[in-house]
């Protein structure tokens, strides 16, 4: 049974099952909650948000924020994540946490990251007056401690 009236649509199937039919009702109603919520920004007259546009980074820039990471404070009690690094593949940038889970940095600024389907900046790199890097986000916050990953 599905709840249209409900404020989320995504809730209403969430162990679905992996076979093509169930699939393809999750994506209708990932696609009618994208629509709902495109249809209450209209309704409030607010323009819905524009999609950032990648920024080039030069290979300088890029060589500058690899390397490893580490956590420098803790978001969630008994959390894990303490070794964040920052990889380059095929000219892209990607964090791995804990030596897994790799995930794209699309950069917006020198400065600013995104991730894939964001709109806005979640990620913030930045280098202090001493020439120490720091990468601010979602996972928490890190040092870089060495331009060559070491794990």
């Amino acid at each position: 049974m599905l709840c249209f009236a409900c404020s989320s649509l995504a809730w209403t199937a969430p162990n679905l099952a992996k076979d093509p039919s169930e699939k393809k009702l999750q994506q209708l109603l990932s696609s009618l909650d994208q629509i709902r919520t495109r249809n209450q920004i209209a309704a409030l007259g607010v323009a819905a948000p524009k999609a950032l546009i990648p920024a080039s980074l030069t290979e300088a820039q890029q060589a500058k924020l690899l390397g490893s990471y580490r956590a420098v404070t803790t978001r969630f009690a008994g959390s894990r994540l303490d070794k964040l690094q920052i990889i380059e593949v095929a000219g892209k940038l990607f964090t791995r946490i804990n030596g897994k889970n790799t995930a794209q940095l699309i950069a917006v600024a020198t400065s600013l990251f995104i991730r894939k389907k964001e709109n806005q900046a979640t990620i913030a790199i930045i280098e202090d007056t001493d020439g120490k890097m720091y990468y601010q986000g979602s996972l928490g916050n890190f040092v870089k401690t060495s331009a060559v990953s070491n794990y």
